[in-house]
């Protein structure tokens, strides 16, 4: 039937659509074996340590709050105004775009170990241990990088772990480029790489 049967907007239809593929394609990576075929080959499970050891390793630096926010008072605001560090708007907007990347590579950092201890034995593999691993596994971005607790988007989605890792790179570059480097280092602002873009243009 017609969305519009139902006073909804035409874009439901492909959306309902979407999640219905997406949930397909997760129950089929699930339900494939996860033990390697040969006696030679990797487990599961030396496969997923390996890559989480590999994703902890390169997890960006964390931005610690108390630099970073000494570092935004010293920043400049818009050109013929004198405003300068909190007064700016685009200044308050860097401090939290900051605060919000940080929180998710703590999570990315914190989950990963917790994933190689359980994997080698140190810490109980908990369900929700286990889901991230057979998402890692599955080369899936954890559900706990993407949405908090109460299932709200805390970061960009990504159909694959090695996408969305790319961009956590990248997120944290363009970060700290601007944190470093002030506003006049900026040539241009990476709309997408930001939680809430409209901030930009405000300021």
């Amino acid at each position: 039937d017609s969305p519009l049967i139902f006073g909804l907007h035409t874009n439901a239809d492909l959306t309902c659509r979407q999640l219905e593929a997406t949930m397909m394609l997760t129950a089929l990576m699930e339900t494939q074996p996860k033990d390697s075929g040969s006696g030679a080959g990797k487990s599961a499970d030396e496969i997923v340590r390996e890559k989480a050891q590999e994703l902890f390793e390169k997890t960006p630096k964390d931005f610690i709050e108390e630099i970073f926010r000494a570092q935004v008072q010293k920043l400049i605001g818009p050109r013929g105004t004198g405003d300068k560090g909190m007064a700016a708007p685009l200044n308050i907007f860097l401090f939290q775009e900051l605060q919000r990347l940080q929180r998710i590579i703590l999570i990315v950092r914190t989950n990963m170990k917790a994933l190689v201890m359980a994997i080698d034995g140190t810490v109980v593999m908990t369900p929700d241990l286990l889901e991230d691993l057979n998402a890692v596994y599955d080369a899936r971005v954890p559900k706990k990088w993407t949405h908090d607790a109460s299932g709200a988007e805390i970061s960009w989605l990504m159909p694959n772990l090695g996408g969305w890792f790319t961009g956590l790179v990248d997120r944290h570059e363009l970060l700290s480029t601007w944190l470093d480097g002030d506003r006049r280092g900026m040539k241009s602002y990476w709309l997408a790489g930001v939680t809430q873009f409209p901030g930009v243009l405000a300021g």
